[in-house]
């Protein structure tokens, strides 16, 4: 996928980084603080599309402003729910539950955030997921 023509700079506001988003991957629901998203990936050398939230928010650990990223780990497993569980409890790498399904989950920092890094990091997670899910059932 192209990554079209990118800021050379660092995202320094939401609708910066929901632009950038938006142009380099199709999407089926724009806010003004979301924008949810099909990503491209590849899983055990298959092609796939996989979903992908984008939103605007703030740090739980800091007031700092962020753009979310989490995308569905689509599987029916008891251990994983279990683990996604603990994550939010405790908090423990990238697994949160959100409307009751497991999801990868990141935040970054808006302000030293170049493009390139937020189109990768959506597609880390994407794929993150999507393997996830694969090794789960």
């Amino acid at each position: 996928m192209s990554t079209g023509s990118l800021p050379p700079e660092n995202l320094t506001n939401w609708q910066d980084c929901a632009d950038v988003v938006s142009r380099n991957f199709e999407s089926d629901d724009v806010s003004a603080i979301h924008v949810r998203i099909h990503v491209p990936i590849s899983v055990n050398g298959e092609d796939a599309i996989h979903p992908a939230m984008v939103w605007h928010g703030k740090s739980t650990t800091s007031e700092r402003e962020v753009v979310h990223i989490a995308s569905p780990v689509i599987a029916e497993s008891g251990d994983m729910m279990a683990l996604a569980a603990a994550a939010d409890s405790l908090p423990l790498g990238a697994l949160r539950t959100m409307g009751g399904l497991v999801h990868v989950h990141e935040s970054l920092v808006i302000g030293a955030l170049p493009p390139l890094r937020l189109i990768g990091a959506v597609r880390l997670i994407a794929t993150e997921a999507a393997i996830t899910a694969s090794e789960a059932i």
